[in-house]
This record gives structure tokens, sequence and C-alpha cells, in this order.
């Protein structure tokens, strides 16, 4: 399942995933998450998913586009 970005109340969650996934526990879910995000919030998101029965869960990493990582050997 492959949607653009929304925001969502928690209790929201499992019914939004639930339409998305076409009620398909296994349906594999994305999270991704920036410096905003802390540790607590992104865990209780994951036991929430875990929760709504989604345990095909994947963290995803974006790539940070800042002069610093420009100059980074890592980022060429």
């Amino acid at each position: 399942v492959s949607h653009s970005q929304l925001r969502l109340r928690s209790e929201a969650l499992a019914h939004a995933l639930a339409a998305a996934s076409g009620g398909d526990p296994t349906a594999q879910i994305f999270v991704g998450a920036d410096h905003r995000v802390s540790y607590g919030a992104l865990m209780a998101l994951l036991d929430t998913l875990r929760a709504a029965g989604y345990s095909q869960l994947a963290l995803v990493a974006a790539e940070r586009t800042t002069s610093a990582n420009a100059e980074s050997p890592a980022a060429q």
C-alpha cells in the first residue's frame, strides 16, 4: 500500500490502515520520521501498529540535505 504523507490522530490510525490495506494485517507498513519526532513517540506509534494487528513494519530513513552533509565524504 502506498500513500502520500498523512497526519492522523492515534485513534483514527487503525481505521485508516484497515482502509488503506484492504483489511490485510500482513500488509507492509513503512514508517518514516525525522529529528522532530521523539524516540518515545516513534515507539508508541510502533506499539499502536502492532496492537492493531500489523507486524510487517519497516522504518524508512530519509537522507538529510544540509550543507554539512554536502561536504561529507559519505554524501558523495
